[in-house]
């Protein structure tokens, strides 16, 4: 670098075109500052009333702390899920749905069986229904930015949720519904009253609990969805001459989440 390129290049800049912005020099070697590699930033310094070029105000930048994360030499974790994290996750999901899938063939190949009609087959096989669902909700968690973009991990962001509730309501209004059948027969009962109770008697309390949880869910997406996003690995940086340096000066860390 021209060992004036600093002064002189915001004052010809000023007084040739007028630029006022600040100037950046040529990456150069400064033998007076360390023996380090540096680069430049000047500003001219403008009288306010006259417009006249009083100076230059610098500041030295070494060419170091301009790499960032990988340019630098420096590895970056960006804590994706591993392959056993997930895997683990997928067998807890097949499990359950073949648990669920399983008690629903048992409940439909049996569905004659006084036992089970005693038991209300349609409501056995909603709760397996609403267990295939809530086995599903762990799908969604275990994708990331290492397999789909911001946008799709955003829509599973919001799917946790989703499959979560629709598979606990599913599960939870079957089971009230079939205690409130029961209730119903025995309290006619009681009275000494006959009564059948059939199946979309007891329906209501399943259609007022997953509208509900719908109309909730829709105005949670529709106002304030869960929106994935990942943080920068300079926000985690802490330089080691710091009270409290990072564990590893080696390794930036980041991290991601919806929020």
């Amino acid at each position: 670098m021209d060992g004036n390129e600093w002064y002189t290049a915001p004052w010809c800049l000023y007084l040739r075109d007028g630029i006022r912005t600040g100037y950046w020099t040529s990456p150069y070697f400064d033998a007076n500052a360390g023996e380090i590699n540096v680069v430049t930033c000047s500003q001219p310094i403008i009288a306010h009333s006259s417009g006249k070029f009083l100076g230059v105000a610098t500041i030295d930048i070494t060419v170091d702390a301009l790499c960032y994360g990988d340019q630098c030499g420096t590895a970056v974790d960006y804590n994706y899920l591993s392959v056993e994290i997930q895997s683990v996750g997928f067998v807890f999901v097949a499990v359950a749905m073949v648990c669920a899938l399983g008690c629903g063939v048992w409940t439909q190949v049996y569905s004659k069986d006084r036992v089970v009609i005693a038991s209300q087959p349609f409501f056995l096989r909603l709760i397996c229904c609403g267990c295939l669902i809530m086995a599903s909700s762990i799908i969604p968690l275990s994708i990331d930015d290492g397999i789909v973009d911001a946008d799709g991990c955003s829509i599973a962001c919001m799917a946790f949720p989703w499959l979560l509730s629709i598979g606990f309501t599913a599960t939870f209004s079957a089971l009230f519904s079939k205690i409130w059948r029961l209730n119903k027969v025995f309290h006619n009962a009681r009275n000494m009253r006959r009564v059948a109770v059939k199946v979309h008697d007891a329906l209501w309390p399943f259609a007022i609990l997953m509208t509900a949880n719908c109309a909730i869910m829709v105005a949670w997406t529709r106002v304030d969805p869960l929106i994935w996003y990942r943080t920068e690995p300079d926000d985690a940086y802490q330089p080691e001459d710091t009270v409290a340096p990072r564990a590893n000066p080696t390794l930036l860390s980041a991290s991601s989440s919806c929020s």
